[in-house]
């Protein structure tokens, strides 16, 4: 009685197995059937490293985009790199205390945000959940195109104002049951936008912004 039991339990453990082993193949089978059914859905959407490598980005502007939502940190190391006038948050603030950066000459706090382009068109950034009760100074916005990376900065009167406009826009459903900070596209704001072109300038642009209290 007992070995026809273990008998039967082989049996069954052999079937789950075989089971198993044919759901792979069956899988195996249908992948490449479905692949090919969504090339020309590819083809018409592709995604945001596609369009770079359609482009013929360098292995430089790659290296950022390739690194999907962790090409913001990478550019905030980059920023530092570019700027020399960039320097590390106060000593007890963390990466939760609403800033990126402290330009060291003003000792205004800056918030970086940075984009890749969205669609086929180079230049075509937006720049996500910014929050206007963190405590910074002035944005310093990278945008990276198929071909350079640009830089710009907006202080935050020229901030309030475009929200006021509703060119900078609250992000989140349209019901406001989310809120994800606020959002703005190169597009519609590029007129107020300045384009930074090297440390020295932006000293410059950081000197003509009074210290606000926030």
């Amino acid at each position: 009685m007992e070995e026809s039991h273990v008998n039967v339990t082989i049996m069954i453990s052999s079937l789950s197995r075989i089971h198993i082993f044919l759901n792979v193949i069956v899988g195996m089978s249908i992948l490449p059937k479905f692949v090919a059914s969504r090339q020309n859905i590819i083809t018409k959407n592709p995604s945001q490293i596609q369009k770079y490598i359609n482009k013929g980005s360098t292995p430089e502007i790659m290296h950022f985009i390739l690194k999907g939502s962790g090409k913001g940190p990478e550019c905030e190391h980059y920023a530092k790199y570019c700027f020399p006038s960039l320097g590390l948050r106060l000593q007890d603030d963390t990466n939760k205390s609403g800033y990126d950066h402290i330009h060291i000459p003003s000792k205004l706090r800056v918030e970086q945000k940075t984009a890749g382009n969205w669609d086929v068109e180079d230049n075509s950034w937006t720049w996500q959940h910014i929050e206007p009760k963190h405590n910074w100074h002035f944005l310093l916005l990278c945008g990276i195109g198929y071909h350079e990376i640009h830089w710009f900065f907006l202080d935050r009167t020229k901030f309030n104002e475009l929200c006021d406009k509703n060119i900078i826009k609250r992000q989140g459903d349209a019901d406001r049951n989310s809120y994800q900070g606020w959002w703005f596209n190169y597009t519609n704001a590029k007129d107020d936008l300045i384009e930074i072109t090297s440390n020295e300038h932006l000293d410059l642009l950081s000197k003509r912004i009074a210290p606000l209290k926030i």
